[in-house]
């Protein structure tokens, strides 16, 4: 009778053991989509709503479209979930898609649950089987629209914009997603293409560029926790100086930031370290002001760096002082 119940006890706890470490995975999981450089349109705003007509002799009053954005990770994981911004006034089925480089492999195929008209935001279709992708490969996540609506943000209020040559950057973003520029003039990251009446449901890969970004994202689980996750780095300029301000969602072995500048976007060097948290599981803020600048263009990127030694540059920003 004791040694049935000691077996008993065994399982019950085991199972509550087991039990206890998959709540604790599934709550240390990090998940993470696209940082834009700016906050999107509120769901009203025509942009979410834009349709092209029908192409030329079609017989439909409408174009079905597939957008798409491409991007790359900078460490390995799960492509969980595909997303989109929907505008209130969108309608018609939805299938998200997640494709190779180049088009030659479908890599996931998922329809989004049906929203009516009146409600707009991001809309999000989890993938039955999560997509595991690794750095050093580009991937493309697009959207096919029945009804050919789409919204699509004019690249003239992104930040791609506000660099000069010869620093165009390939990407932007934050760790551990960087979208991948499509276009050079002017940059942008838009990928599209139309379909012939009627639409093929399947989705076809968007081959086409454009300098609009067309609100596609993904949700992307790391294998590993980040050490640190950096994020609304921007600097602002008052006369003469230049406040960088930056922040941290979480830390982990971060000894701190060395902030670097540079004048043409090669050369650069370092003005000063700001010391980390070590080890922070929330939210922290980060500033420093370059001070007594001459008039120019300045660039500015942050050296993270760990305990160890081992340490990663931010995305560039610019300040241009006018001394006025």
């Amino acid at each position: 009778m004791k040694r049935t119940f000691l077996i008993f006890s065994k399982r019950i706890f085991a199972f509550f053991l087991a039990l206890m470490l998959l709540c604790g995975q599934g709550a240390d999981a990090q998940t993470y989509t696209i940082t834009f450089p700016v906050a999107p349109p509120p769901t009203n705003d025509p942009t979410l709503d834009q349709n092209d007509g029908p192409l030329w002799g079609a017989s439909t009053p409408f174009n079905a479209i597939e957008t798409g954005v491409r991007f790359r990770v900078t460490r390995p994981g799960n492509i969980t979930a595909i997303r989109y911004l929907k505008g209130d006034a969108v309608a018609g089925v939805h299938i998200g898609h997640l494709w190779n480089n180049d088009g030659s492999t479908k890599l996931a195929e998922e329809t989004f649950p049906a929203v009516g008209l009146g409600v707009g935001g991001w809309q999000e279709a989890t993938l039955t089987t999560p997509v595991h992708i690794t750095p050093g490969n580009n991937y493309v996540a697009s959207v096919f629209s029945e009804l050919g609506d789409y919204g699509a943000q004019p690249f003239g209020t992104f930040n791609w914009n506000t660099y000069q040559p010869p620093v165009i950057p390939d990407d932007f973003g934050t760790d551990p997603i960087l979208v991948v520029r499509t276009t050079n003039d002017p940059a942008g990251n838009g990928l599209y293409i139309y379909f012939d009446s009627p639409p093929d449901l399947d989705g076809q890969f968007p081959t086409l560029v454009n300098s609009n970004n067309f609100w596609i994202d993904i949700r992307f689980e790391p294998d590993f926790p980040l050490p640190v996750v950096l994020a609304g780095f921007r600097a602002i300029t008052t006369n003469n100086d230049v406040l960088l301000n930056w922040k941290t969602e979480s830390e982990s072995n971060n000894k701190g930031f060395e902030i670097q500048r540079s004048n043409n976007g090669t050369d650069w060097y370092a003005v000063n370290f700001v010391n980390g948290a070590g080890e922070s599981p929330a939210v922290r803020n980060y500033s420093y002001t370059d001070k007594g600048l001459a008039p120019g263009l300045y660039y500015y990127r942050l050296k993270q760096v760990d305990n160890d030694g081992k340490f990663k540059n931010s995305p560039v920003v610019t300040a241009t002082v006018s001394g006025k």
